[in-house]
């Protein structure tokens, strides 16, 4: 058992990370991912830049877990979630995604936009973004799975990549959304979504 003395130590550190990286969100999401600066972090977090490499050796490292913070909070959202295919139609017609069920949706995306167009310049950050990505695929797998009896596996391969796409690009339009009619877009979400399981959403 953790004594007084150790539990007030990993607290201190566990306090700093959190300074740390809320401070390295806002000014990645400000200035993007080549202009933010560990000085940048410093003066935000109120930590010295000496600190902050105490903790973090590298942006990448900074960057590296930010990310896991937010793909480990959308997949408790994922595994908790039933699968609805009616909802599901819902909140892609509403081009919410996962912001009906994240309120820090919205500012998380941003970065993770910036952590995309980093990748074709940067191995380190691409293998990041490839981790998480693969973390996100497998739950969405297994979730379909379970949805799902019986059907082939490279059946349910294929769904699930061609939902992550519809999220993926849910995701960017939902920072420019047009006046659409939405119950247009929704009965033809609907036909999607059908095709996709092969079944028949009833409203």
């Amino acid at each position: 058992m953790m004594d007084n003395k150790d539990k007030k130590k990993e607290d201190k550190i566990n306090l700093r990370k959190s300074q740390i990286l809320t401070a390295a969100k806002i000014c990645i999401i400000k200035h993007g991912f080549h202009a933010a600066t560990m000085a940048q972090m410093s003066d935000l977090s109120g930590l010295s830049v000496g600190v902050i490499y105490r903790y973090y050796s590298s942006k990448e490292e900074i960057i590296n877990e930010l990310v896991k913070k937010i793909v480990d909070k959308r997949l408790r959202i994922l595994t908790t979630m039933d699968v609805n295919l009616t909802e599901m139609s819902n909140i892609i017609s509403a081009r919410l995604g996962m912001q009906a069920h994240d309120k820090d949706f919205s500012e998380d995306n941003i970065l993770m936009f910036e952590v995309m167009a980093e990748v074709n310049r940067n191995q380190n950050v691409a293998a990041i973004y490839k981790e998480a990505d693969d973390r996100m695929f497998k739950a969405l797998l297994d979730k379909l799975i379970e949805f799902q009896d019986g059907v082939d596996i490279e059946t349910v391969e294929a769904q699930v990549e061609i939902m992550m796409s519809i999220f993926s690009g849910t995701d960017t339009r939902s920072l420019n959304k047009r006046n659409i009619n939405e119950l247009k877009l929704r009965e033809l979400h609907d036909g999607i979504l059908s095709s996709i399981f092969n079944t028949k959403i009833s409203r």
